[in-house]
């Protein structure tokens, strides 16, 4: 449902209905929270504060015991504040999750270059890709970044290392022909990623990295055509094949960070008497900028001291410090400082050290 029903009903069940509503967008909330912080993409603190004054209003608001139209009025501005701040949260982790995805296709295809042609046996770089494919399937995206198995960096490092057999193994002109072939494949991703851009009016100009592996590559086929293949062929392959892949990922970030800003932007045209964001940063991709506007708009500056927003990372933590100065923004001696002056006031009782 949405939070907003715009008065129309019955009290009673407007209130139910947006309460079921703010809790359900506060766990979403807290949840792409979680993930953020695990990824090592912590959201700024100001997000704690966001997330646990939703759950102290619905709280509050439901303590009611005889609904008024007010009253359904108040628990449906809870929810669309529960909406907003869950948006955003899941605008973050959309990006972040599309960046992964985004790598992930671009090692995909790398590994299929190489079990092409029967250019080298790279077993070990199957195994770990598919059982990365599971974990993206799944949408485990956590192990991808921070697990100790079966994570992107294994996987590139296991792709270079099959790389390297095959330059040594297959012949220059397989090899380089191979190369060719993959970066055949890449340029076909990376211009769906820039007519993307194109009609989203947000083009990205990658016109001299194109160039350059453009003349490479073109070199490469008039060597094949003349029977010139030699070594120095064979490593200009492989550097167009590294600048393709490069170029790859930089249209795919840019396609995303255009995608995650325009999504920022239409949350803070839901927030009441907020300035809209200018589409020029929208189109620019100045994710930093649009994220600070959303953050202003939908959570607000804080005021909170340093012991204060401790506090509020150990309760969104589960008092676990481990992961409140994982997550927070403060430096550790800033962090510890505040820690000191909340058990000093007593708001913190009690601090239990555990072993690993």
């Amino acid at each position: 449902m949405s939070p907003d029903s715009d008065g129309i009903g019955d009290p009673w069940d407007r209130f139910d209905d947006a309460l079921a509503s703010a809790r359900n967008l506060l766990e979403t909330g807290r949840n792409r929270y979680e993930i953020l912080v695990e990824m090592n993409e912590s959201p700024t603190d100001r997000y704690v504060s966001a997330l646990q004054n939703v759950e102290a209003e619905i709280e509050a608001v439901d303590d009611v015991l005889d609904v008024s139209e007010e009253d359904a009025v108040d628990a449906e501005s809870v929810a669309k504040q529960a909406e907003l701040v869950a948006d955003a949260l899941d605008a973050a982790w959309t990006f972040q999750t599309s960046l992964l995805d985004a790598e992930f296709d671009i090692y995909r295809t790398w590994h299929a270059s190489l079990e092409s042609r029967d250019a080298v046996d790279c077993s070990d770089a199957t195994d770990e890709l598919d059982s990365i494919a599971e974990l993206v399937q799944h949408q485990n995206y956590t192990l991808l970044r921070t697990g100790d198995q079966f994570t992107l960096e294994n996987l590139r490092r296991k792709l270079a290392s099959a790389e390297r057999r095959a330059m040594a193994e297959a012949t220059p002109r397989e090899y380089v022909q191979r190369c060719l072939d993959a970066v055949d494949r890449f340029w076909e991703e990376t211009t769906q990623d820039l007519k993307h851009l194109v009609q989203a009016d947000a083009p990205v100009q990658v016109k001299s990295e194109r160039a350059a592996v453009t003349e490479l590559t073109d070199g490469l086929g008039d060597r094949l055509d003349e029977q010139r293949v030699d070594d120095g062929a064979v490593d200009a392959a492989r550097y167009a094949l590294e600048g393709a892949m490069m170029l790859r990922y930089y249209t795919a970030h840019a396609r995303y960070a255009y995608e995650y800003c325009d999504r920022l932007s239409e949350v803070i045209e839901r927030v009441d008497d907020a300035e809209p964001v200018d589409e020029s940063h929208v189109e620019e991709r100045d994710v930093d900028f649009v994220r600070g506007r959303v953050e202003d708009a939908i959570v607000g500056a804080t005021t909170k001291t340093d012991a204060e927003r401790v506090v509020d990372l150990l309760h969104e933590h589960d008092g676990s410090l481990d992961r409140a100065l994982a997550a927070s923004e403060l430096d550790t001696n800033s962090f510890f400082d505040g820690l000191r002056t909340a058990f000093e006031e007593e708001t913190i009782n009690d601090i239990e050290v555990s072993f690993a």
